[in-house]
């Protein structure tokens, strides 16, 4: 999806060259466009809205979700956020070993779009044959976030990364939404991981670091509620599901370097998985 306006594209432009303090980037193109405060934060929104910017803090940034569906048009901009991720905080190369940070977020949509950016980051400092290991208590994401699913799991087909899925649930629609989804992909899965954690945490393993996402306690029930009653997804439960994951509460993702730490995790996940030969050096 495009910037569709000419303020749209100015804002986008401005955001090329990097994370931009908000109050700044809306004084520059106040000035630049001449148009009033209300029409450029309006012109964010939308943009948030495409989930063509993420704004964290103070800070806004094109998402490295939207910049490679994108492709080739944006090859520029998607060099300096590569090139700048060890100095910019937006992009989470700041961390040392130990270190942790930490975003919160009223709906679990917007988390997402900041998950999915934080992902790509990261993924881009491991080693191609390094087992991409993801938990989840439910795997909600491919029935109302497709495109932002299907774009981030297919370029590491691509690339020739290999993900594996272990997620805590064995409900018929679990089971069907997880295969339908991996269907084309060379990538695994495994059903009924059950680990001490809640039905509202979330977990990626890439490398050294650690993605822990904990949504909020009542939304996290109402997930539950539907994967448990429904065998399959029709279209109105499609948009029940969306309503559910829109609902405001506490969410957060916290990002963790943890070399020993994530090891020994990636190790337990592998256990449910036959490993192949190039990967298992890093189990």
């Amino acid at each position: 999806m495009l910037p569709k306006s000419n303020l749209e594209q100015k804002i986008v432009q401005s955001l090329q060259a990097g994370p931009v303090k908000s109050t700044i980037l809306v004084e520059t193109v106040v000035v630049d466009e001449g148009v009033t405060l209300q029409a450029v934060y309006a012109a964010i929104r939308r943009l948030r809205q495409d989930e063509i910017v993420l704004m964290q803090g103070k800070k806004l940034a094109l998402s490295s979700v939207w910049l490679e569906r994108m492709g080739e048009f944006f090859a520029a901009a998607k060099k300096v956020y590569l090139e700048k991720a060890q100095e910019e905080p937006f992009s989470f190369g700041h961390l040392e070993e130990g270190d942790r940070v930490t975003y919160k977020f009223k709906n679990p949509v917007l988390l997402d779009q900041v998950w999915g950016h934080v992902f790509f980051e990261l993924i881009k400092r491991v080693p191609i044959d390094m087992p991409i290991m993801i938990y989840n208590p439910h795997y909600w994401f491919p029935i109302v976030r497709q495109e932002s699913e299907e774009v981030i799991f297919s370029w590491l087909q691509t690339q020739g990364y290999k993900a594996y899925f272990t997620t805590a649930s064995t409900s018929s629609l679990d089971s069907k939404t997880i295969s339908k989804f991996l269907k084309d992909m060379n990538h695994s899965y495994s059903l009924g991981v059950q680990k001490s954690y809640g039905n509202n945490f979330y977990m990626n393993i890439i490398g050294d670091y650690i993605i822990e996402v904990t949504l909020d306690e009542a939304v996290s029930h109402q997930i539950d509620s539907f994967f448990t009653e429904r065998e399959s997804c029709r279209e109105q439960d499609i948009d029940t599901l969306k309503h559910i994951v829109e609902s405001v509460g506490k969410n957060k993702i916290v990002v963790i370097r943890n070399k020993v730490k994530a090891k020994r995790i990636r190790a337990a996940l592998a256990k449910h998985f036959l490993i192949e030969g190039r990967n298992r050096k890093y189990i």
